[in-house]
């Protein structure tokens, strides 16, 4: 983590935080919350947002925390379901020299902003070789199908790209162009591949498949860890 991104991580954003994750506790509506500690502690736009997509309820939390599996599952199931677009975004995202952190249901997330069209071609297609070699390397055999959102721009294209490295390298996989990733994978009712807490939310398991390609393949020297960040204590809101 660079001294930028210790900035964004500062006391006075933990204290917010706090006051953050307090106000969620006691059922107060997430984005009137969002807006209130945001505005009182004058946080920047990436503090914002890392709030609003880093810091969940912790009853939340907790029940991500619980579905979430490791790796060994997937090898004993031998299939997995891909949210293509969130696992590629969040690893574009850090390639990017953007923050990516650990929220407090312990899944890998990043800062957003990345919508509708991706540029960045090259760095794109260095993410993709980063995944197809960790679906090589560590899991051999598995099944994996990748689930792609029709509205973002030239999906088909990426789709055909996707499959092209599958066949090539001789693996288990297919990939999907579909009109709401996120419809298909809360429908699906198998091993899902995402940190996006919708989706969370109506699963029973699923793998952070972003956070293990990273550290895998990247090997970040630090991660923000907003569940130790904001733990052991739990403060009120402050005075």
């Amino acid at each position: 983590m660079n001294d930028a991104f210790e900035d964004l991580f500062s006391p006075a954003f933990l204290e917010a935080a706090r006051d953050y994750l307090w106000l969620l506790d006691r059922g107060y509506p997430e984005g009137d919350v969002a807006r209130l500690v945001g505005n009182r502690f004058r946080l920047s736009r990436d503090q914002r947002m890392i709030l609003y997509r880093g810091v969940l309820p912790s009853s939340v939390s907790k029940a991500h925390r619980e579905k979430q599996v490791p790796l060994v599952r997937i090898l004993e199931r031998g299939s997995l379901l891909v949210d293509g677009y969130n696992i590629l975004l969040t690893l574009l995202t850090y390639r990017l020299g953007r923050p990516v952190f650990l929220s407090t249901d312990g899944f890998l997330r990043d800062i957003g902003g990345i919508h509708g069209h991706i540029h960045h071609v090259k760095i794109l297609e260095e993410v993709v070789e980063a995944l197809f070699s960790f679906f090589e390397a560590e899991l051999p055999g598995v099944g994996i199908h990748i689930l792609l959102d029709r509205p973002v721009s030239h999906s088909g294209d990426l789709a055909s790209a996707l499959q092209r490295r599958f066949d090539v390298r001789g693996l288990a996989g297919e990939v999907s162009v579909c009109d709401s990733a996120d419809y298909e994978l809360k429908r699906a009712g198998v091993l899902i591949a995402t940190s996006d807490s919708a989706v969370l939310s109506r699963v029973g398991e699923a793998f952070d498949l972003a956070f293990h390609v990273l550290s895998c393949r990247y090997h970040p020297r630090k991660l923000p860890d907003l569940g130790r960040l904001l733990s052991p204590e739990r403060k009120g809101p402050s005075s």
